[in-house]
């Protein structure tokens, strides 16, 4: 069905910041797509990334796999952003390697839970981005 990014930030200095614009792009080419039924069948996965902030930090590290909601068929992720990633030059790489872990995560979740999930094709598709 779709994949959906948001971001999470302790602050509104961050609006132009790299990373921002990284996931703001990616979220873009997502819907994109999803306007024009081209991702592929099957549940969703909700992404948010939780950035730093000078005095507020996430309260755990790497990526942290929430609940699935059979009602919305929705799967929940949230990934904390060490701070130094905000402004990296390596800032699309990180999100896109978000998702990479993220598709893989819910394909290994999906499978124990006998639930159809299409591995291959979110990889295609997210390299296509």
């Amino acid at each position: 069905m779709s994949i959906f990014i948001s971001a999470t930030s302790p602050t509104s200095d961050y609006k132009e910041s790299i990373l921002e614009k990284a996931i703001t792009g990616v979220a873009m080419k997502l819907a994109q797509r999803r306007s024009k039924s081209m991702l592929p069948a099957g549940p969703s996965l909700d992404v948010n990334f939780l950035l730093t902030g000078k005095y507020e930090e996430p309260s755990f590290s790497g990526m942290r796999m929430g609940n699935y909601s059979i009602d919305q068929e929705t799967l929940y992720f949230e990934r904390s952003v060490p701070g130094e990633m905000i402004n990296s030059a390596n800032a699309e790489k990180f999100v896109e390697a978000v998702l990479q872990d993220v598709i893989t995560n819910a394909a290994d979740y999906f499978n124990e839970m006998n639930v159809g999930f299409d591995l291959v094709s979110w990889k295609r598709t997210l390299k296509e981005l």
